[in-house]
C-alpha cells in the first residue's frame, strides 16, 4: 500500500516563527461551543484563552467525553496563526482517525470548519482548518493562489499536520482536502500539486483550476502515484458555480489521474447538510473500501 504521506512527512518540522496577529471576532453562533469559552476575540480562543507553551499537552487538556471539541489554537501552526481544530466525540487515542483539512471560503475564517465537520460527522474525523493569509477589507480572509502563495500554503500544511500528528492519532493514508468556494479551488490546486500527500479532495461550490493551473505544479516526490479521488458538489441554483461548470470541470480533469465524482444538490452558493452528509458517505465508501 502506498502511503499518502512519505515517512519523512511526519518528522518534526521546525520553522522560525513570525509575529502573531490577533484573532478575528468569532460569529455569534460559535459562543456556545466548547472549549472556546466566552471570549473568542482574545489572543487565542482555546483552553479558556490560555495557550499552552507545549502543544503536546493539548491531548490531555481537551476533553471529548461529552461531545466533540471545537477550539482555535496557534501552537500547531509554524507561524502561530490561528488554526481551527475539531476533535471527534469520545476521541480514542488508539484509533487512527481520518483527517479532514478544510479550506474556508473567500471572506471566511478558520471557524468555518466547526459547522462543516459537525455536519459531516461528529465521531468519524479529526478536523483542521488553516486561516487564509490575505485579509479582506470587508472582513475575513482570502487565499493566495499564485504559485508563490501555493508554495507557502504547502509549507504551512506540511508543518501544521506534522505537529498535529505528534499530538493526535491521524491515519497517514486518510488525509482528505475539502473546501468551499475559493477554498475548494485552492484545495484542488493543492491536491494536484502534492497528490502523494492526500487521499482525495472535496470541492463544494468551487471553480475548478484552469488548464494553466494544472500544468503549473511541481514534480511529485512520489512520482506516478495511484489515482486520487475527487468529489465535486454544486447547487442547482448556484449562480457563481453552476452545475454546468461542474460538468465541464469533470471533462477538463479527464487528463489527470483523478477519479472524479460529481453531485448536484438542491441549493444555491452555500453549504447544506445534504452536501455534508454526502461527503461522509463518499469518504466511508471510498477510503475504507480500499484499505
Amino acid at each position: 500500500m502506498n502511503p499518502r504521506f512519505s515517512d519523512q512527512f511526519w518528522l518534526h518540522h521546525s520553522v522560525e516563527l513570525d509575529a502573531t496577529e490577533p484573532s478575528v471576532p468569532a460569529p455569534q453562533f460559535w459562543m456556545n461551543l466548547r472549549p472556546v469559552g466566552d471570549s473568542p476575540t482574545t489572543e487565542s480562543a482555546t483552553l479558556d484563552g490560555m495557550v499552552p507553551e507545549d502543544c503536546l499537552g493539548l491531548a490531555d487538556e481537551l476533553n471529548t467525553d461529552d461531545g466533540p471539541c471545537r477550539c482555535v489554537v496557534r501552537n500547531l501552526h509554524p507561524r502561530r496563526r490561528p488554526t481551527g481544530l475539531f476533535l471527534p466525540e469520545k476521541y480514542e487515542p488508539n484509533y487512527a482517525y481520518p483527517l479532514i483539512l478544510w479550506l474556508h471560503g473567500d471572506g471566511g475564517t478558520e471557524f468555518e470548519i466547526f459547522s462543516a465537520i459537525s455536519g459531516i460527522s461528529t465521531r468519524n474525523y479529526i478536523g483542521l482548518s488553516l486561516r487564509a493569509p490575505e485579509k479582506r477589507e470587508s472582513g475575513g480572509y482570502r487565499w493566495d493562489r499564485s504559485p508563490e502563495g501555493l508554495a507557502k500554503l504547502e509549507a504551512d500544511v506540511f508543518a501544521t499536520v506534522c505537529q498535529l500528528r505528534r499530538v493526535f492519532h491521524v491515519h497517514s493514508e486518510r488525509v482528505i482536502l475539502a473546501g468551499f468556494d475559493d477554498g475548494a479551488t485552492t484545495a484542488m490546486q493543492l491536491l494536484l500539486r502534492r497528490p502523494e500527500w492526500f487521499g482525495g479532495v472535496v470541492s463544494l461550490c468551487g471553480q475548478l483550476p484552469t488548464l494553466g493551473d494544472l500544468q503549473d505544479r511541481p514534480e511529485s516526490d512520489a512520482g506516478d502515484v495511484e489515482s486520487r479521488r475527487a468529489l465535486l458538489i454544486a447547487g442547482d441554483a448556484d449562480e457563481e458555480c453552476s452545475a454546468s461548470d461542474v460538468l465541464n470541470a469533470k471533462r477538463s480533469l479527464q487528463a489527470t489521474p483523478l477519479d472524479v465524482s460529481i453531485a448536484i444538490e438542491s441549493a444555491g452558493h452555500e453549504v447544506t447538510r445534504p452536501m455534508l452528509r454526502r461527503i461522509d458517505h463518499w469518504i466511508m465508501n471510498g477510503l475504507y473500501a480500499t484499505v
